[in-house]
């Protein structure tokens, strides 16, 4: 939630992906938590083998191309330094 409200404003999108769950137990998660970004429901339950995801959470990381440029497995610390850089780079126009 911290790059979303750090990168907003120059193009970085988070979405949540909601596996199974009702919109409204996804809703009073989201207020529980204070999440702010949007949060999609998958009730179906097709993302994870589109992205070929065994386990949660997961994180799939799409340029501004559309193109899938990383998948990370497992939680991670998304509010070091690291994955600030990591952002900054994805965000670069000049980028291939």
């Amino acid at each position: 939630m911290a790059l979303s409200r750090q990168f907003g404003g120059e193009g970085l999108a988070v979405v949540g992906v909601n596996l199974g769950e009702d919109g409204e137990t996804v809703r009073r998660f989201a207020e529980r938590f204070g999440v702010r970004f949007p949060l999609l429901l998958d009730r179906e339950g097709r993302s994870p083998e589109r992205f070929g995801l065994r386990a949660h959470p997961n994180t799939a990381l799409i340029d501004r191309k559309g193109r899938l440029v990383g998948l990370v497995r497992g939680e991670r610390d998304w509010q070091g330094e690291p994955a600030k850089r990591l952002v900054r780079y994805l965000l670069d126009d000049r980028r291939p």
